[in-house]
């Protein structure tokens, strides 16, 4: 489970640290002017605001990324307790289940022995105390 988050993890910051790469100011100014008929102040202007978009845009994709990183952090020991609560429990289930099967098994040993002197008891009084049938 944790190589998945890790995983997880490892790929968004390569797709982030892509999406993030700053722009070359000179030749988005170049590609500007060569494909439309704006003036330079204009091409100037128009590149300023697409780096500053830009720059907006992965300035918040950075916070995003953080808080997610943190948060599956969290998600990562919240996991690892819970692993740990339930193999705790289960180990407890099973020294109760262990500790009733020993109780089980002297019990009914107990019983056989009771009932295998009860029999025999009940067969010494039977052959001393014969009544004769009533006919």
């Amino acid at each position: 489970m944790i190589q998945i988050f890790q995983t997880l993890i490892d790929h968004l910051k390569k797709r982030s640290q892509i999406i993030t790469q700053k722009i070359d100011r000179p030749e988005l100014i170049q590609a500007l002017s060569s494909n439309t008929d704006l003036t330079q102040e204009e091409v100037n202007q128009i590149a300023d605001n697409i780096i500053e978009a830009k720059e907006k845009s992965a300035e918040m994709i950075n916070e995003n990324f953080n808080e997610l990183e943190e948060k599956m952090v969290q998600a990562q020991e919240q996991y690892q307790i819970f692993k740990q609560k339930a193999l705790q429990q289960a180990a407890e289930a099973t020294k109760a289940i262990a500790k009733s099967a020993l109780w089980s098994f002297f019990a009914l040993l107990l019983g056989a022995i009771v009932s295998a002197m009860a029999g025999r008891l009940g067969v010494k009084c039977s052959c001393r105390c014969s009544i004769p049938a009533k006919r």
